[in-house]
């Protein structure tokens, strides 16, 4: 999720049907680490044995009426919101599908779980093969430190081979001075940010101090305070009710909670700014947050945001739009990732298209990010993602992939659905404002397994003279492990100089040091003394 740097605390293989997964927080996994952790971070791929279940979340073994959940989601052609409160869990990312060699996907980020400090938030992405996407965000309303998260379904049973991951957020990977915990109120903004070739993630915890339930998050470049030099595109859902908007002329980039909402409640936050340190074109932003601020007012946000200015990045500002700054409690954290990323290309002319071939088949996942622009005469196109077997040739047949879309352009939202489409993201083309790129990011699930056809979830967004954010789950119709992945435009012929793909693995081998398998049932905690 929107490039995350993560280390495995735990890991769950159903071998056989289950109602219920738990994944603990162990303390002696915690004490070994190298950093202290602070957020929180999880992952499935599940199947239902049975009909389309709920995925939902409970905490700490709290099956209380404690938690608040946000939804907005596209089905097939249906887009929609919904909201629910005082639930005895956290629905965020809706339905599992039963069909054979078929495996769901949601993520999860946690801020500040590890803390006693607020009530706990969540952001969500997930998506059920090329039939659902849902983003979501939530709250439980416990101050506790989250010790453990457990899985469940509200009908049937997860499938074996369901894969439940718990994630800390790796703090190794935070750049100098780059956590932020308010003792009273102030805006965040942090400045002097090194020069690295990558990405930067930033992840918020936060509640503003304007009298009100709701507040805006204003996302800064370099001290930039003036709106009319952002450009942003959003899709929202606010209770049952959804909206797109476009702006020429604004930073805002997100809903939190604010003094007047319920006590404790704070809204979690997540931006992924690519190739933040080229200083040859204008710099994108793609954001997910919100929260629960009362039972009458909770929303969630996805947006996309260009600065019209291609200086680096060196200093990034978070700034409560209406309050005079975050309350005592508010974090940040900013991170400079990747570090070690399995291979990245920069174009310095144009490409016909960008592959990354000989995949080394020892992560759980893949995760590629993407700073883009082509030639098409227009003012943006669709990249398209094909895949190559094990031993096999590159798969350009549409008819392969399966894919959900949820997008949001100017005032519109709209979902659509294809039996037959490799289509992964949106970007801007020749005919767009100058240095203006399109950004995209995708999670690949599981590549390397041979027992299920291959999931991704994607997003990407634009924003210019047109704009748009777009929310994908994709699905290969094939079982073969992936060895190399093959990026195209759709309509262009080439993408142009300056373009931008990386590569990374999820897990790398050494943390299966910390996995733990489910053994007849019954989760076994196996840990390996390293030296």
């Amino acid at each position: 999720m929107f490039g995350i740097p993560t280390h495995l605390l735990a890991k769950v293989t159903a071998t056989e049907a289950a109602t219920a997964v738990t994944l603990p927080v162990n303390p002696i996994v915690i004490a070994a680490l190298s950093f202290t952790p602070r957020h929180l971070f999880l992952r499935t791929s599940t199947q239902a044995t049975s009909g389309n279940p709920n995925l939902l979340l409970r905490f700490n073994n709290d099956s209380g009426t404690n938690y608040n959940s946000q939804v907005l989601y596209g089905y097939s052609t249906t887009t929609g919101a919904w909201a629910g409160t005082s639930q005895t869990s956290m629905s965020l990312i809706g339905n599992i599908d039963d069909l054979s060699n078929t495996f769901s996907i949601s993520e999860t980020l946690f801020p500040d779980a590890l803390s006693t400090r607020t009530h706990k938030s969540a952001v969500s992405l997930g998506g059920r093969l090329e039939e659902v996407v849902e983003l979501g965000v939530g709250r439980w309303e416990d101050t506790a430190t989250i010790a453990s998260v457990t899985c469940l379904v509200d009908s049937s049973t997860f499938a074996a081979g369901s894969t439940f991951e718990l994630c800390a957020v790796d703090e190794s990977y935070l750049i100098s001075g780059g956590e932020t915990i308010n003792t009273g109120t102030a805006q965040f903004d942090k400045s002097s940010i090194s020069a690295a070739d990558g990405d930067l993630v930033i992840i918020g915890n936060l509640r503003s101090d304007v009298s009100s339930n709701i507040e805006e998050l204003g996302l800064r470049f370099n001290g930039d305070t003036t709106d009319g030099n952002y450009i942003r595109q959003r899709m929202t859902g606010h209770n049952n009710s959804i909206t797109g908007a476009y702006s020429s002329a604004s930073n805002a980039v997100s809903h939190t909670a604010a003094a007047n909402a319920d006590a404790n409640s704070f809204s979690g936050f997540i931006a992924q700014i690519p190739n933040f340190s080229d200083g040859s074109n204008d710099r994108i932003a793609l954001t997910l947050g919100g929260g629960h601020f009362s039972d009458s007012d909770q929303q969630l946000a996805m947006m996309s945001l260009r600065r019209d200015n291609a200086d680096a990045i060196n200093r990034i500002g978070v700034a409560a739009r209406n309050g005079t700054g975050w309350l005592a409690n508010s974090m940040l954290s900013i991170y400079a990732v990747p570090k070690g990323q399995i291979t990245r290309t920069e174009l310095s002319g144009d490409a016909s298209s960008v592959a990354f071939t000989s995949i080394p088949q020892t992560y759980d996942h893949l995760e590629v990010t993407a700073y883009v622009r082509d030639d098409r005469s227009a003012t943006s196109d669709d990249i398209l993602m094909s895949l190559t077997p094990v031993g096999g040739s590159n798969d350009t047949t549409d008819a392969n992939y399966d894919t959900q879309l949820l997008q949001g352009a100017g005032s519109t939202l709209t979902a659509a659905q294809s039996a037959a489409d490799r289509t992964v993201g949106n970007i801007s083309s020749a005919n767009e404002t100058a240095n203006a790129f399109g950004v995209l990011t995708i999670t690949l699930v599981n590549y390397a397994k041979t027992d299920r056809h291959k999931h991704s979830l994607s997003v990407s967004g634009r924003a210019a003279s047109a704009t748009g954010i777009y929310f994908r789950s994709n699905r290969w119709e094939n079982t073969a492990a992936i060895e190399a992945i093959t990026f195209t435009p759709s309509a262009g012929s080439n993408f142009v100089a300056g373009s931008v793909f990386q590569l990374r693995g999820i897990n790398p081998p050494a943390a299966a040091a910390t996995d733990i398998e489910t053994i007849n049932g019954i989760a076994a905690a196996n840990i390996e003394a390293v030296n």
